[in-house]
């Protein structure tokens, strides 16, 4: 949610592409940050910023590869299977 309203004005005025690869370059300082956190404060505060930034790549990603390979007509069905398939899939793995 968090990365959803800073990633899209951000991708608007700069483009998607320079803003997807910041997001997984900076998704990588996190984690080896996140790796090497000296307490439980710091680990939820870089737990955060981790998930922020995983869903500014998701949505970057998804929307790049609906726009570059799908027909128009199909795009909105395309993004909405997509997204519940990954909410299933999320609930799935959540439960085990």
């Amino acid at each position: 949610m968090f990365g959803a309203l800073i990633s899209t004005p951000l991708s608007d005025k700069f483009g998607r592409k320079p803003i997807f690869l910041l997001s997984q370059w900076a998704m990588v300082v996190v984690g080896v940050a996140n790796a090497f956190a000296p307490n439980y404060y710091a680990f939820i505060v870089l737990r955060f910023f981790t998930g922020m930034l995983f869903y500014v790549r998701i949505l970057s990603f998804e929307l790049l590869l609906t726009i570059r390979f799908v027909d128009k007509h199909w795009e909105l069905a395309l993004t909405a299977a997509k997204r519940s398939l990954h909410a299933a899939a999320k609930n799935l793995t959540h439960k085990m």
